[in-house]
């Protein structure tokens, strides 16, 4: 979601420092609604907890389409070329939350954020974007990470793993889905289309499981709502003030939290595995990342000059 100029002119110092505490502090409230989202699920069914979700998310979108009253660029240009990404985003929403579940929080977290190999490894193929050897490298080097820290040669290894590496898989599906999209419609109406189809499938799971909440699920609900909407909105001021290579990475403090969350009310303690694992995960998405929006001429330089040490451009 960051605009174009972010992108092409770099921003002031001040800016990339308030870019960076937005991304840190999305991360930090995303992974408190993912905590609270598992902790529901004991109690009510995905799709009613993703019906909530998609509620704060539609409130967002059109409230900021607000200053400018723009609500055509909420209207899709084709809704055909808007579904195959709706519906892995529909696909990636609930099986991520069937993971929390399933599994410990910081495990389905960590192979969530894997998904940034697994458009790596599809944009040839899907983008037709040329990968050099050194994403490739990344790609195998974040894989061998999934593998730690899902282990699969533990007596533990179930379901769980399966769903959150599909998850994962949905996620960079819709996130290719939405680079081809982007040429066409607005960032608004991919999102607001999307959403909308989330809401509408949560809803239809009403007569399936849905119970009335307690007063203390009450107010978890509507903890749920705020700090999925709030999120959305520090990531949307985050892309907006500093550059998406800058910001873009700080994301995965989300792992950080999510060990601390996890440690703390369901007293999950890190494995080395996991931890070597997450670390493979972290630096090889992190490096594809910064280095995808730079000019090959300028990392084969960088890799000549300072091959110990990289960088960002000033």
């Amino acid at each position: 979601m960051a605009d174009e100029a972010s992108s092409t002119i770099p921003a002031p110092r001040t800016h990339r420092a308030r870019g960076i505490g937005y991304m840190l502090l999305a991360s930090l409230v995303i992974s408190l609604n993912d905590a609270a989202s598992k902790w529901m699920t004991a109690s009510y069914p995905p799709g009613e907890i993703l019906f909530v979700r998609s509620l704060s998310l539609i409130a967002v979108i059109l409230l900021s389409a607000l200053p400018t009253r723009n609500f055509r660029a909420l209207w899709p240009v084709n809704v055909k070329a808007h579904l195959p990404r709706a519906g892995f985003y529909l696909g990636s929403s609930i099986l991520f939350l069937m993971s929390l579940k399933l599994l410990a929080l910081p495990v389905a977290v960590a192979i969530s954020l894997a998904s940034p190999l697994i458009v790596t490894a599809f944009a040839g193929a899907m983008l037709e974007e040329t990968v050099d050897w050194r994403h490739w490298t990344a790609v195998v080097a974040g894989l061998v990470g999934v593998l730690l820290v899902t282990n699969p040669f533990d007596s533990e290894w179930g379901w769980g793993v399966v769903v959150a590496i599909a998850a994962s898989l949905c996620i960079a599906l819709k996130d290719i889905a939405t680079r081809k999209l982007t040429s066409i419609e607005s960032t608004s109406s991919i999102m607001l289309f999307s959403v909308l189809l989330l809401a509408a499938a949560g809803l239809c799971t009403a007569p399936f499981g849905w119970t009335w909440p307690t007063n203390t699920h009450m107010v978890m609900f509507v903890f749920i709502g705020l700090t999925f909407g709030l999120a959305q909105l520090l990531t949307i001021q985050a892309y907006k003030t500093a550059e998406a290579a800058i910001v873009a990475p700080m994301q995965y403090s989300m792992l950080v939290w999510s060990m601390l969350l996890g440690f703390a009310f369901w007293g999950d303690v890190p494995t080395v595995y996991s931890l070597l694992g997450s670390a493979a995960i972290v630096g090889s998405s992190a490096y594809i990342l910064l280095t995808s929006g730079m000019p090959r001429a300028q990392q084969r330089s960088e890799t000549k000059i300072r091959p110990q040490r990289r960088t960002l451009p000033p």
